[in-house]
């Protein structure tokens, strides 16, 4: 093993080991938590933010498609948080716009841009779920309610988590405002499904029922609109949201 003058943090020199660039350490090997490889944490490692990439980290030069592979065991308080591993396929385009420095650094903007639109719309998603569950339920269904709106929120994470990198890699021959603005409607689809389905599924009292319906409705499009996103499309139904949220 050779390695720098101090193994401080985990930096023993390594190829294959991402260097975070932490204000107050300096330097820190990259560590995971238990949520493992996020899309925040992709998109960092992918376009090289907030850590020092080794030249085996770097994308290579090549005409064809490209593979973006990671693999780390997330370690915890004596104990391991589970071994996490991510395959990216990066189409041909996407990967040479990863080796040009401009076209990167736009990429780049629209990666975070995408990772804004999904927090805003969750935020909305879960104001409105709260709305709905705070004029509605009992309070001996507190507990299942709970965790029926972590259940929920977690859906939608899977659901636009699954179509991130797919629709990023767009933006490597497609205008971004184009790209974006589609991510957006589908984000606002998509959370519009499950506060739809969640009208059904929780326990809500029939004489309160239109009452909690209401304010979950119009709290969602309250959050959407202070957000600058699109309304969603009343063409959407509950019936799209095809899995089962259960407690």
């Amino acid at each position: 093993q050779i390695g720098p003058d101090t193994l401080d943090n985990g930096d023993v020199g390594d190829p294959w080991t991402p260097i975070k660039k932490d204000k107050k350490k300096g330097r820190a090997a990259l560590t995971l938590s238990a949520e493992g490889f996020t899309p925040q944490m992709l998109v960092k490692l992918i376009f090289g933010q907030d850590f020092y990439l080794t030249p085996l980290q770097e994308p290579k030069p090549g005409e064809g498609h490209g593979w973006f592979v990671a693999s780390c065991l997330a370690r915890g308080q004596g104990t391991t948080e589970g071994f996490h591993r991510a395959e990216i396929p990066v189409p041909a385009k996407a990967r040479i716009a990863l080796l040009i420095p401009q076209r990167r650094d736009t990429l780049a903007h629209l990666a975070q841009g995408m990772l804004d639109d999904a927090k805003a719309v969750g935020n909305a998603l879960g104001v409105a779920l709260t709305m709905l569950t705070e004029v509605g339920p009992e309070k001996d269904d507190i507990k299942r309610v709970e965790s029926w709106i972590d259940a929920a929120r977690q859906l939608f994470a899977k659901r636009w988590e699954t179509l991130y990198f797919p629709t990023l890699w767009r933006g490597a021959e497609e205008p971004h405002d184009t790209v974006r603005a589609a991510w957006r409607q589908h984000l606002v689809d998509m959370a519009h499904g499950i506060v739809n389905e969640a009208t059904y599924r929780l326990p809500l009292p029939n004489n309160r029922r239109w009452r909690a319906v209401t304010q979950a409705g119009s709290a969602f499009i309250g959050m959407l609109m202070k957000a600058a996103l699109p309304l969603p499309r009343h063409n959407r139904t509950e019936t799209e949201v095809t899995e089962e949220i259960s407690v």
